[in-house]
C-alpha cells in the first residue's frame, strides 16, 4: 500500500548521526514549499561552513517537506516565518515531536516575496546567521 506524504514524514528511517558529515552544526531551513527562501538560506549557510538542508512546512506541496528525519538530524531548525513554525508544530504535535521543534527552533521572519538567490535575501540571511551564537 502506498504511503501518503504525511505518513512518509512521520517515519524515522535515516542514520541522522552519521559521523562522515563532520562536526559542523546541522541547520534545517524551513519555508512554505522549500523552493525559494529556505534553499537560498541553506546555500548561504553551507558557504559559511554549516551543514545545511532546506525544506517546506506545507506537507502536501513542499518539494521536500519537513520530516521526523530532518527534525532528528538538525541541531537547529530555522523557520523563515512564524507561520511556518506554527504549521510545523501543528503537524508534528500529534506524533510527539512538538518539543523537539520548540527546543531547536529559531525564526528569521523573512517574508515570502523573494526569488531564489535574490541578492537582498542573501544579505538578510547572511546578516542573521552572522548574528547567531550557534
Amino acid at each position: 500500500m502506498k504511503q501518503t506524504n504525511t505518513q512518509k514524514i512521520f517515519a524515522n528511517s535515516a542514520p541522522y548521526t552519521n559521523s562522515c558529515q563532520g562536526p559542523a552544526k546541522r541547520l534545517v531551513f524551513v519555508c512554505s514549499v522549500g523552493m525559494l527562501r529556505s534553499p537560498t538560506a541553506a546555500a548561504i549557510a553551507t558557504a559559511m561552513g554549516y551543514n545545511a538542508r532546506s525544506c517546506g512546512s506545507d506537507v502536501d506541496i513542499a518539494l521536500i517537506p519537513l520530516s521526523v528525519n530532518l527534525i532528528n538530524w538538525a541541531d537547529y531548525i530555522i523557520f523563515m516565518k512564524r507561520e511556518n513554525y506554527n504549521k510545523s508544530l501543528k503537524t508534528f504535535t500529534p506524533v510527539g515531536y512538538d518539543q523537539d521543534i520548540i527546543d531547536k527552533s529559531l525564526i528569521f521572519d523573512i517574508d515570502d516575496h523573494y526569488n531564489y538567490g535574490d541578492d537582498y535575501l542573501k544579505k538578510i540571511i547572511a546578516d542573521k546567521l552572522n548574528n547567531l551564537k550557534l
